[in-house]
């Protein structure tokens, strides 16, 4: 080829990389999860470590149980034979548990918001109340029953 010819190809990968590279950067910086930080003061921000630091390691636990009895749902599922009675036992302690963290993290944050002011509390309420709403997928199976006629719905396994 000649030399003009690979300058000019040369170029046009170049710009075609920078257009992908601004067009991929503009979707990132418009995309919901990304968010520019909040403002808070000294104080409240030590508040908000501190209460974090404390219910991660009082959630430890829960997350513990709850990644055990995933395996146990994956041991369960990928049996030669499908056990309804485990597969709804095990899917209720799951989802009991990530009910009890949602709670123990509301909870949690309510201690927090106590204890700010009301400015503060206006700055994060959006993102508070929206990490709230989506908070779990156990919000819909609080109770066996429900976990009950949720399993029934799936198709038996043939033997």
């Amino acid at each position: 080829m000649k030399k003009t010819i690979k300058i000019i190809f040369t170029l046009s990968l170049l710009l075609n990389i920078a257009l992908i590279g601004v067009v991929l950067g503009g979707v990132y910086k418009r995309h919901k999860w990304h968010q520019p930080p909040i403002e808070l003061s000294e104080k409240s921000q030590k508040i908000l470590k501190d209460n974090f630091q404390q219910s991660r390691m009082q959630m430890k636990e829960s997350f513990d149980q709850i990644r055990a009895d995933s395996r146990e749902l994956q041991n369960i599922i990928t049996a030669e034979t499908f056990d309804r009675e485990a597969y709804n036992e095990v899917v209720s302690k799951i989802l009991e548990n990530k009910d009890a963290l949602a709670h123990a993290k509301a909870d949690s944050m309510g201690d927090v918001l106590s204890r700010l002011s009301a400015e503060e509390r206006q700055k994060i309420s959006k993102r508070l109340v929206r990490g709230l709403s989506q908070a779990g997928a156990g919000k819909h199976f609080k109770d066996k029953d429900r976990v009950k006629r949720f399993s029934d719905r799936l198709p038996d396994r043939p033997e």
